[in-house]
């Protein structure tokens, strides 16, 4: 009898056991969302460059690739793979992120209040308009994030403009191991287009 109660006693601890194991290993991870973030606007400062202070500038359309068009963090791994993380992932719209931040960003530069990102209102006529194909926008972690867009500035009214076509190749390195540090490098390097795009309507604002 006292053999038959230790071996139901065994059994119920088994059973016990294995449907813990089980609900631990039901448990899924929380997701975490992240967000591009602009520039810090400069203490004590206006943060423009003076001469653009009143100059109207529209930024979009915007292209970006279709591996970007998700919610997943995308990583590159190796050139020719792609990881797309369940538990990382953008708090919006990729694409529309890097639309409002490149705007906050050449707003801050410039100090102008006069930058729209695109549809604008149609009484809204910039004096600028610039606009972006983004080819790659991702990066290894622990590594860096590339950054590779060709843009065209556009001055004037349409059909009697001038314009600007650039390309851009940013690495941008990684100062960490995980997804944090992998968005952080993403905005520091949108933050370095955002430079060389005002830089260069700096210099034909000047012409």
């Amino acid at each position: 009898m006292k053999k038959k109660f230790m071996h139901i006693r065994l059994v119920v601890f088994i059973l016990l056991f294995c449907i813990n194991a089980m609900g631990c290993q039901g448990k899924t991870p929380s997701v975490s969302f992240y967000a591009l973030t602009p520039i810090a606007v400069p203490q004590n400062t206006s943060g423009g460059q003076g001469r653009l202070e009143n100059v109207s500038i529209g930024i979009g359309p915007i292209h970006f690739p279709r591996t970007l068009q998700r919610p997943q963090i995308v990583t590159r791994p190796s050139a020719n793979r792609l990881d797309l993380s369940e538990f990382h992932r953008w708090g919006g719209d990729l694409k529309q992120d890097f639309l409002n931040v490149l705007v906050q960003n050449i707003s801050i530069i410039t100090g102008s209040n006069q930058i729209f990102k695109y549809p604008w209102s149609p009484s809204f006529k910039p004096r600028y308009r610039v606009t972006l194909d983004v080819i790659q926008f991702d990066g290894r972690l622990g590594d860096t994030v590339l950054l590779n867009s060709i843009w065209e500035i556009k001055q004037g009214e349409p059909g009697n403009e001038k314009s600007e076509i650039k390309r851009s190749i940013i690495e941008q390195p990684i100062s960490g191991e995980d997804y944090n540090a992998l968005v952080k490098a993403k905005s520091d390097a949108l933050k370095t287009l955002s430079v060389k795009i005002t830089d260069k309507i700096t210099v034909m604002d000047g012409t």
